[in-house]
């Protein structure tokens, strides 16, 4: 199952907008999920792997942590 987690950077402050039927509720419920962002090397790739970290959260390319995929790249 994939659940949509959106990121938007608006002012300095970085928002992450999930579906209301989305069982994620917090960042540990993202393990086991794909988080997909605009570009890597973004930005918000940046912050997102730095609260993953603060999380004790790991970036993989399986379900034992958060996959990140990129759509384009810089």
């Amino acid at each position: 199952m994939i659940s949509e987690l959106l990121a938007v950077q608006l002012t300095g402050a970085l928002y992450y907008i999930v579906g209301k039927d989305s069982g994620i509720n917090n960042l540990k419920d993202l393990v086991g999920k794909t988080v997909s962002i605009t570009t890597k090397g973004s930005t918000v790739e940046t912050q997102l792997r730095m609260l993953l970290k603060q999380e004790g959260l790991a970036v993989t390319n399986d379900e034992t942590g958060v996959q990140i995929i990129a759509r384009n790249k810089l």
